[in-house]
C-alpha cells in the first residue's frame, strides 16, 4: 500500500474499525480519541490515535488486554510506559504521584539563533532589513519556537508576535528573536498534569488578556485555561494547565474594551469546548446532542479574570450603555448569554500585576516576553493573585 496517496487513510480507516469493534467509541469532541466504558458507563480507558501510534490511559490490566488484541491485528507492537517520548514531545509519569509531564526542553536545545552578518563600517543599523538568508534563518527559528508553544504558553506567544516582523525583519528583530530564545530556554517549564486534582472536585479558571500596540488595528490576545481545585474560598489555588492560546485577532478592536472582549471570548469559548468534553469523560455514552443539551449545572463551572476594568463593569451590571460598535455589541451579549446560561459561574477582575495571560500579548523592548509571573506558576503548579481582586462586584483579599 506504500506510494498511495490514499494511504493514510486506508490505515486510519482500518485501525478506527478495529479499534471499535473492540469496544472503544468515538469521542465526540475528537475523532481521533476514542474511549472504553464498563456496564456502568464509568470510564475504563481512553486511546489517542495519531498515524500509527497511539497514547493509552487505563489501568495496567485493561492496556495489557488492548495490547494483546491490537497485537491480534497487527502483528508485534512496541510498548512503552512511564517514559517515552510521543509525537516530538517527551512524556514522563511519576510512579509515586501520577503527575504526567510533557517536555520539549530537549527540543529546545537543537534550535540554533539567527546568524547576524554585521561587519565594522558596513552600514547596517537596527533598523536595517535582514539579508534573504537571514530571513529564513528567522522563519527557521520562528517555525521552532512555535513547535516549543505545544507545550509552553510563552513560545507561542512569542511565535505568533514575532510573525508580525514578516515579510521582512528588521536588524533589531533578528537580534530580539535570539534574546528571545535565550529567554525560553532559560525559563522554559513544561506542562504538568497533577494526578491529585479530580474532575468532579474541580472548576475552570479562565484568565484573559489582550494588547493593542502590535499591529495597526488587529489586536493581539490570549488565555489560559486552568484546571483547579473549587474552593469558594480561592480564586486558583493549584493547577494544571489543560488550554491555552495567543493569537493576533482577525476581527478589527477599535478600542481597549473591545480586544480584551475579543481576548474573552476566545478563552471562553475554548473553556467551553473543554468543559463539555470533560462531562463527556465522566460519562462517555452520552451523545454530542446530550452533550450540547445538558444541564450547565452539571458541568464544570467556570470562573473567568480579566483585568480590564471596563470589561468587567459591563458584564456584571444589568444595563449598561450600548456600544457604538455594533460587533462589540454581539460579542458582549454572547459572554452575558454564557454567564446567564450558567457555563460562566462568575466574572472577576485582577490586577493586571496578577493577570497570567498578560505574557501572551506584548514582548518588552528588548524582545523578551513578561514571563517572570507565568515561569513561577508553571514551576510550582500554583496561581493565586497576591493583590486585591473583585469578585461578583465585590473586593475581596486574596483568600475569598
Amino acid at each position: 500500500m506504500y506510494g498511495l496517496k490514499d494511504a493514510p487513510l486506508l490505515w486510519h480507516l482500518r485501525c478506527s474499525l478495529v479499534l471499535k469493534q473492540y469496544g472503544l467509541g468515538q469521542s465526540s469532541h475528537d475523532s481521533c480519541l476514542y474511549l472504553k466504558h464498563d456496564k456502568a458507563g464509568n470510564l475504563t480507558l481512553v486511546l489517542s490515535l495519531h498515524v500509527d501510534d497511539t497514547l493509552v490511559a487505563a489501568p495496567d490490566s485493561e492496556i495489557a488486554q488492548l495490547h494483546r488484541y491490537l497485537e491480534g491485528h497487527f502483528g508485534k507492537l512496541k510498548q512503552e510506559r512511564d517514559k517515552f517520548k510521543h509525537f516530538g514531545v517527551h512524556v514522563t509519569q511519576c510512579p509515586r504521584t501520577h503527575n504526567v509531564t510533557l517536555s520539549q526542553a530537549e527540543y529546545l536545545t537543537q534550535l540554533k539563533p539567527v546568524t547576524v552578518n554585521r561587519t565594522r563600517g558596513d552600514g547596517r543599523i537596527g533598523s536595517s532589513p535582514a539579508t534573504p538568508a537571514e530571513v529564513s534563518d528567522f522563519r527557521s527559528l520562528v517555525s521552532g519556537i512555535a513547535w516549543a508553544g505545544v507545550t509552553h504558553p510563552g513560545a507561542q506567544a512569542a511565535a505568533s508576535l514575532y510573525q508580525h516582523c514578516l515579510p521582512v525583519p528588521t536588524v533589531t528583530d533578528l537580534l530580539h528573536l535570539n534574546v528571545f530564545l535565550t529567554q525560553l530556554e532559560q525559563q522554559y517549564q513544561p506542562t504538568v498534569f497533577c494526578g491529585d486534582l479530580r474532575i468532579g472536585r474541580s472548576k475552570l479558571l479562565v484568565t484573559a488578556d489582550s494588547s493593542l500596540g502590535n499591529a495597526e488595528r488587529y489586536s493581539q490576545g490570549g488565555h489560559l485555561v486552568l484546571l483547579c481545585h473549587d474552593d469558594p474560598k480561592r480564586l486558583g489555588g493549584r493547577f494544571t494547565l489543560l488550554s491555552f492560546k495567543s493569537a493576533r485577532s482577525k476581527r478589527v478592536a477599535s478600542s481597549t474594551l473591545s480586544a480584551e472582549c475579543l481576548a474573552m471570548n476566545q478563552g471562553i469559548e475554548d473553556a467551553v469546548f473543554i468543559q463539555t468534553w470533560l462531562h463527556e469523560l465522566l460519562h462517555p455514552t452520552m451523545r454530542a446532542a446530550e452533550l450540547i443539551d445538558d444541564d450547565p449545572a452539571l458541568l464544570l463551572p467556570i470562573d473567568a479574570a480579566m483585568d480590564c476594568q471596563d470589561l468587567y463593569e459591563v458584564l456584571i451590571k444589568p444595563t449598561s450603555p450600548v456600544p457604538t460598535n455594533k460587533a462589540l455589541t454581539l460579542h458582549l451579549a454572547a459572554l452575558r448569554e454564557y454567564k446567564q446560561r450558567g457555563h460562566v459561574r462568575a466574572w472577576v477582575w485582577v490586577d493586571t500585576n496578577d493577570q497570567l495571560a498578560n505574557v501572551l500579548t506584548n514582548l518588552n523592548a528588548d524582545g523578551t516576553l513578561p514571563m517572570d509571573e507565568l515561569t513561577t506558576a508553571l514551576r510550582t503548579q500554583h496561581y493565586e493573585p497576591t493583590r486585591p481582586c473583585k469578585w461578583q462586584g465585590l473586593t475581596v483579599s486574596t483568600t475569598m
